[in-house]
C-alpha cells in the first residue's frame, strides 16, 4: 500500500514539473505572437481582433456602376486633355509593408532631384506613435517597417515633407490641399506637380470608417484598406488617371472610380512646388 502512494506521488510530482516546464518553453513563442516588434524602430504595436479594423477582401464583381461621371466637366476646364509627367515608381516592398504614404512622398522627393531613400525618409522624418497614443493627422501609427501597422494621414507626411525641405534649405514646401476637388488635382498635374492622395487599396470597394478610441478619451477615425499613391497623369477621352501605386508601379486608374474613393478618404492630398 505504502509502494502504491509512493508511486502516486511521484507520478504527481513528475506531471507537476511537465506543466511548469511546458509554461515556460512556450511562453517566448506567445510574446511573439502577441507583440509585433520591429528591429528598425523603437515601436511596438500589439493586434487583436478588438483594436484592429479588418480589411475587406477583394471582391471584382462588385463594381459601383451609378458612379457619377466627372471626367466631362473636368475636361471641358482643363486646356490639357492628357498629360504624363516623367516620374520614376518607388516600391515599398519588401522594407516598407506598411510605409505607403513615406514611399510615395519619397517618389516626389525623386522627381524633384532629391535622391532620398524611402527608409532614410522613415527613419529621419517620419514621426511615430504607439496604437491609441496619437492620431493618425500627428503620426504615423506604429511602424511602417511593421506589416501589422496601421498608418497616417495627409498632415503627418507635409509636416514631414516640410522637416526635409528646411533641413536641405530648400524654398520648395509641401501644401496640405486636402479638400480639393478632383479637378483641382488634375490641373495640379497639368501644371507639372505630382500630387500625393490617400485612397483605396481595392478601388472597387467602398470604405468603411472605424471608429478608434484613444488613450486621451479622443475619438479619431481610420478607413479601411486605406492606401497612398501619387498621381502622375490623366487621359480625359480616356477616363483614366495614372498613378504611381509604391505597391503596383505606375498604372492606370478609372477616374469616376478612383474620385469616389478619394472623396471617402476625405479628399486628403498633398502638392509640393
Amino acid at each position: 500500500m505504502k509502494k502504491k502512494k509512493h508511486n502516486s506521488i511521484l507520478i504527481l510530482s513528475l506531471l507537476i514539473l511537465l506543466s511548469v516546464y511546458m509554461c515556460y518553453a512556450y511562453k517566448p513563442i506567445l510574446a511573439r505572437i502577441n507583440n509585433i516588434n520591429t528591429d528598425k524602430d523603437s515601436v511596438s504595436v500589439t493586434i487583436t481582433d478588438a483594436n484592429f479594423p479588418a480589411v475587406i477582401s477583394l471582391d471584382n464583381s462588385s463594381q459601383d456602376s451609378t458612379l457619377p461621371d466627372i471626367t466631362a466637366e473636368i475636361a471641358g476646364n482643363l486646356d490639357t486633355q492628357s498629360i504624363l509627367l516623367p516620374v520614376d515608381n518607388v516600391f515599398q516592398l519588401p522594407e516598407l509593408p506598411t510605409g505607403c504614404e513615406i514611399t510615395s512622398l519619397t517618389i516626389v522627393l525623386n522627381f524633384l532631384g532629391f535622391p532620398v531613400d524611402k527608409e532614410y525618409m522613415a527613419r529621419d522624418y517620419l514621426q511615430k506613435s504607439d496604437p491609441f497614443v496619437g492620431s493618425f493627422n500627428d503620426y504615423f501609427i506604429g511602424s511602417p517597417w511593421n506589416e501589422s501597422a496601421w498608418g497616417c494621414y495627409a498632415p503627418v507626411i507635409t509636416k514631414s515633407a516640410n522637416r526635409f525641405f528646411n533641413d536641405q534649405n530648400s524654398k520648395l514646401i509641401a501644401y496640405n490641399i486636402s479638400g480639393s476637388s478632383m479637378e483641382a488635382l488634375c490641373t495640379q498635374v497639368e501644371s507639372g506637380n505630382p500630387v500625393i492622395v490617400w485612397t483605396s487599396r481595392y478601388l472597387d470597394i467602398e470604405t468603411t470608417k472605424y471608429p478608434i478610441k484613444l488613450k486621451n478619451g479622443y475619438t479619431d477615425y481610420w478607413y479601411s484598406n486605406e492606401h497612398c499613391v501619387v498621381i502622375i497623369g490623366y487621359d480625359l477621352q480616356k477616363g483614366t488617371l495614372t498613378v504611381c501605386d509604391p505597391l503596383d508601379g505606375v498604372v492606370e486608374r478609372d477616374l469616376n472610380t478612383f474620385a469616389a474613393r478619394y472623396a471617402e478618404f476625405q479628399r486628403m492630398a498633398i502638392v509640393i512646388k
